[in-house]
């Protein structure tokens, strides 16, 4: 689980959704939203995994902690901001150390 102030708000979600850009590879899609103030130097993290791509809440939560895992072992992202990563079908096969290669690849570029 991620520190409270690298969870993305409410608030952060409906902004970066309106105004951010997004990037998508075959199991990942990601909303990000560059941070516009130079002082805070924070990147936050939101992490959506649907019922369409896990139907139990035991499977979209499983994904769900197995994708903020990846994304902790590989936390640089080329720059601050709101980052929030939807999971699609073909997520749920794979590793975490798949899945965090896919998601650095994402968020760094």
């Amino acid at each position: 689980m991620f520190r409270r102030n690298n969870r993305a708000t409410t608030t952060q979600v409906k902004h970066a959704l309106s105004r951010g850009f997004t990037r998508q590879s075959n199991n990942f899609s990601v909303r990000i939203h560059k941070n516009s103030l130079e002082k805070v130097a924070i990147s936050t993290f939101s992490v959506v995994v649907s019922k369409k791509v896990a139907p139990t809440a035991v499977a979209r939560n499983t994904l769900k902690r197995r994708i903020r895992s990846a994304l902790q072992q590989n936390r640089a992202p080329k720059f601050s901001g709101i980052y929030i990563i939807y999971a699609k079908k073909g997520a749920t096969a794979l590793t975490v150390s798949d899945m965090a290669k896919e998601l650095s690849q994402l968020i760094s570029t």
